[in-house]
């Protein structure tokens, strides 16, 4: 199902009340230009969910909800990469988030640890299936103590989907 630059100016302009909002990453990608600002006519809108786009563009959409949304609180930005910028964006502009779900991102340990400091209002955080840290991190876990809902299952410092089992049809060339 495809949604046309005029459905997604239609809906901004009839659910001016809304208050979750779903772009998927095609949505992100093809209307990039629009988006932003028919985002900030929700004036309720409570919880966005991204697809993985562009760093710098969720950043100036984080700074917009930072400025005109009072009552954000909620986020999901999965299978993103979430570099230095964006990590620093998360705690500078939204350090009220209630609800953080990063899923399948690939995500540094330090970076994590910088949002979970910094964003002292969590309940809720679910980076699961994440490359950049492990799921069993003692530093982690223990900063999550304070977080009613943490889930990091599955996440590793490493992708290993690459294996060299793959690449050389079982050969692992080892003798």
């Amino acid at each position: 199902m495809n949604c046309s630059r005029d459905d997604l100016i239609y809906v901004s302009e009839e659910c001016p009340a809304l208050k979750i909002l779903v772009l998927p990453a095609y949505l992100c990608r093809e209307h990039s230009d629009i988006i932003p600002s028919l985002i900030v006519k929700f004036k309720n809108l409570e919880i966005l969910s991204i697809g993985s786009t562009s760093s710098d563009w969720i950043v100036k959409i984080f700074e917009l909800i930072c400025i005109q949304l009072p009552n954000f609180h909620g986020m999901c930005v999965t299978s993103q990469h979430i570099d230095d910028n964006m990590a620093l964006a998360i705690v500078k502009l939204l350090p009220k988030l209630k609800r953080l779900y990063m899923n399948g991102a690939d995500l540094s340990k330090e970076n994590l640890l910088l949002i979970m400091r910094g964003c002292k209002e969590l309940e809720c955080l679910h980076v699961r299936d994440c490359i950049g840290f492990e799921e069993d991190d003692e530093e982690i876990l223990k900063l999550s103590s304070s977080i009613r809902n943490f889930r990091c299952d599955g996440s590793t410092s490493y992708d290993d989907s690459n294996c060299y089992m793959d690449i050389y049809d079982g050969d692992d060339c080892s003798d």
